[in-house]
């Protein structure tokens, strides 16, 4: 509110307006229709009222990016610094209007959903379970990484959804899936996984971020109920492994450097230190010296040098090029550019 304040305020002091007493005869209108619809609007309609404000927002950003474009004066533009200033305003323009764009559809959407207008479902692709299992078929490895056994079901559809969508609690029941169930939907999916890729191998995992949302209690309950259905799941098949993840960060590393600033997500530290079990657990040789190449090569392609001009870093460029050139003569199969 006090930005929005600030922008009128702004464009109104502006000498180049001459049109104050429009901008006017706007906001008078514009608070008009906010205050009543304020007043009239019920609590469990706020949300509804918020999304289809915001698309206001977005649109104002898109007339705003257009009229800007058309006032920009490009015939006027002719020296190279009058070029380049003219393509950062029009790269401004662009992103004024890209989000602009988005934010409008987005809380369109958003109201419509929040209306009942448009199905809450979650929007399911025609035959996803195929294009999943095509894309099984062409892995010989899969890591599975389970967050948390808690779910929402859809009291209208009666279906398990991963997250309420922002959607009011009343539409959903939260859930702990039971250890069967977690069992039995993943042992489903991986025999028939193997029915087409009997060579794939699986690797389970737990994540070591906390659902603190769920509540402390909860989250221990949702990572223990995980615990005991992969425990089950890879007694059950001889193709699938467990890795710690979970154990690592919250017994090995326990003092706070190893946590975000939110002291629930692992620091960029503990990452490093998991990613570096992991690869000593499952890489071969050959896999980790190709890690070290590309590890070095991605740190020296983001070194920010004094003098880029120098001869120095023009050599070390080159011997860049030449490195990068190498890795992919080496590994053709290597997409990383």
């Amino acid at each position: 509110m006090v930005g929005m304040a600030i922008a009128l305020l702004a464009t109104i002091l502006d000498p180049r307006v001459s049109n104050v007493f429009v901008i006017i005869i706007a906001m008078v209108i514009g608070s008009g229709i906010g205050l009543r619809l304020a007043n009239k609007v019920e609590m469990t309609e706020m949300p509804e009222l918020v999304a289809i404000l915001h698309s206001f927002v977005g649109l104002a950003a898109v007339l705003v990016g257009f009229n800007s474009y058309f006032d920009a004066g490009h015939a006027e533009v002719v020296t190279a610094a009058q070029h380049t200033a003219m393509k950062i305003h029009l790269a401004e323009v662009f992103i004024g209007i890209f989000i602009g764009a988005v934010t409008f559809t987005g809380s369109i959407v958003a109201f419509a959903k929040l209306r009942g207008i448009i199905n809450t479902s979650a929007l399911m692709l025609p035959h996803r379970h195929k294009m999943n299992l095509a894309a099984g078929v062409l892995s010989f490895l899969m890591l599975l990484t389970f967050g948390t056994a808690w779910v929402y079901r859809n009291k209208e559809t009666n279906q398990v959804v991963a997250n309420c969508y922002k959607l009011p609690n009343s539409y959903f029941t939260k859930e702990l899936l039971a250890i069967t169930e977690i069992v039995e939907e993943i042992s489903s999916s991986i025999e028939k996984l193997k029915s087409v890729n009997p060579s794939v191998k699986i690797i389970t995992t737990i994540s070591p971020v906390r659902h603190w949302k769920d509540g402390v209690v909860e989250n221990q309950q949702s990572k223990a109920t995980l615990h005991l259905a992969l425990k089950g799941i890879n007694e059950k098949f001889d193709n699938s492994v467990y890795f710690p993840s979970y154990e690592i960060v919250l017994d090995e590393l326990r003092d706070y450097r190893f946590y975000a600033n939110d002291m629930l997500h692992p620091s960029e530290l503990a990452v490093d230190y998991i990613w570096e079990k992991f690869s000593n657990s499952f890489f071969s040789k050959e896999t980790k010296e190709l890690n070290k190449r590309i590890t070095q090569l991605n740190k020296e392609k983001n070194h920010k040098p004094f003098n880029p001009g120098s001869d120095e870093f023009i050599a070390f460029s080159r011997q860049l090029v030449e490195k990068e050139n190498k890795l992919y003569s080496d590994y053709p199969f290597l997409k990383v550019r």
